[in-house]
Formats: structure tokens, sequence, C-alpha cells
């Protein structure tokens, strides 16, 4: 039996480094993000000028954090799954918001 893989098959990511608290805050929100919008997302954030300072070094592959942002896009688009957000993806129309400025006329007495 040449089982290289152990046969743990539980698909489980071993070895992810849970950032401290104020990285984790970022790695979650943009793994939401990201899990929402698509790939293309990330590289919209890293085009910008901070994704290039160090707080979003967990976006790149040799990163410690990395293994932990991958693992929570995964959670997030299982839990988006699960949630059934069909209602949220078919807002496709955007958002009509029409202000119309009441006109003051000046009304002289």
């Amino acid at each position: 039996g040449n089982n290289l893989l152990g046969g743990s098959g539980s698909g489980k990511v071993v070895g992810v480094i849970i950032p401290p608290p104020e990285i984790r805050l970022v790695v979650d929100k943009t793994a939401q993000f990201v899990s929402r919008n698509g790939k293309s997302f990330e590289q919209r954030i890293l085009a910008s000028g901070e994704g290039k300072t160090a707080k979003f070094n967990f976006m790149k592959p040799f990163d410690p954090y990395h293994a932990y942002y991958e693992m929570k896009i995964r959670e997030f688009e299982e839990k988006d799954a699960a949630a059934g957000s069909v209602e949220e993806k078919s807002q496709s129309q955007p958002m009509q918001v029409d202000v119309v400025q009441p006109r003051v006329e000046n009304i002289t007495v």
C-alpha cells in the first residue's frame, strides 16, 4: 500500500497559524469580501496602495498567515452557500436612489 497521504481524507488544513487579533480582523474581513466578490477582488486589493503594505502580507502565499486566510475564504464560501445567499446575489440592479431636492421657491409676500 503506497498510501502517501496517510489516509486522513478529512480535508482539514493542517498547521494553520492563527494570526493575532488585529491581523485576524483584517484577514477575516478580506476573506469575507473575496468570498463574496470572487478572487479578482484580491487583485484589486493587491494593486491598491494599501495592498502593497505589510498589512496585507497574508494575501501572499509565502506568508505564515496565508493558510489561515485561505481557510477563512472557504469558511465564508461554505457559510454563504449554507445560508443560501441567493437573495444577496440577485441584487444585480443598482440601488436606485433618486435624491430629489425639493425646490425651495423664494416666496415673496
